[in-house]
C-alpha cells in the first residue's frame, strides 16, 4: 500500500483568499512530492466568483470540474465555468468534466456537449457509496463491488495511467494513483 498523506483545506470558502501570499510555494512543494513519486488531488471545493488559486492551476496536469446532472448544479457550473477555463489558460490542462449521476435528468454525454467540455468520467448514482465518501457513513455491504466505488477506481487508475510531474508533463513514473 502507497503512503496517503492528508492537508485539510478550509472550513470557510473565502479563507482561502487570505493564503493567496502562500499559493505559489504550497505549489512548489507539491511539485516536490510528486518529484518523489507521490500523487498529488487537489479538492478546490466549490467555484466561486473568486476562482481557484492560479498558482496551483498553471501546474495541474488533469482539472476535473465534478458535478451533478441536476438543473440547480449545472447552472451553477455554467455561470462558473468561463471564468475556470480562463484561468486554466496558462496551465497545461483544460478542464475536463466528471458528471455524478449522469442521466438524473441529464446525461452526461449531453452536459459535456452543451458546456462544450470534455468528459472525464460518468459516476452512476450510488448514495450509499457516496455517503461513506461524503460524510464518512458507515460502508454498505460489498462496498468494493458498489458501482460508485468500481467507478472511482477506474477513474482513479485512468488518472495514475497519465501520471506525470504535478508541474510538468514531462516524466511518467508509476502504475496506480495512491
Amino acid at each position: 500500500m502507497h503512503p496517503r498523506h492528508f492537508l485539510p483545506g478550509f472550513t470557510h470558502p473565502r479563507s482561502a483568499l487570505l493564503f493567496s501570499s502562500y499559493w505559489d510555494r504550497l505549489a512548489e512543494q507539491l511539485d516536490d512530492l510528486q518529484s518523489d513519486g507521490l500523487d498529488v488531488i487537489v479538492d478546490a471545493g466549490r467555484l466561486d466568483a473568486h476562482g481557484l488559486p492560479r498558482p496551483l492551476l498553471e501546474r495541474a496536469r488533469t482539472i476535473a470540474v465534478v458535478t451533478r446532472s441536476n438543473l440547480p448544479a449545472l447552472a451553477a457550473l455554467r455561470l462558473a465555468l468561463p471564468e475556470l477555463v480562463n484561468a486554466s489558460e496558462l496551465a497545461s490542462a483544460s478542464p475536463a468534466l466528471v458528471v455524478a449521476g449522469g442521466g438524473r435528468p441529464y446525461s452526461a454525454s449531453e452536459i459535456a456537449k452543451q458546456l462544450e467540455i470534455a468528459l472525464l468520467a460518468d459516476l452512476p448514482w450510488d448514495p450509499p457509496t457516496a455517503e461513506v465518501f461524503s460524510s464518512g457513513a458507515l460502508p454498505p455491504r460489498r462496498l468494493t463491488s458498489r458501482p460508485l466505488w468500481k467507478a472511482l477506481q477506474a477513474l482513479a487508475l485512468e488518472l495514475g495511467g497519465q501520471r506525470t510531474s504535478f508541474g510538468s508533463q514531462a516524466s511518467a513514473r508509476g502504475q496506480g494513483a495512491s
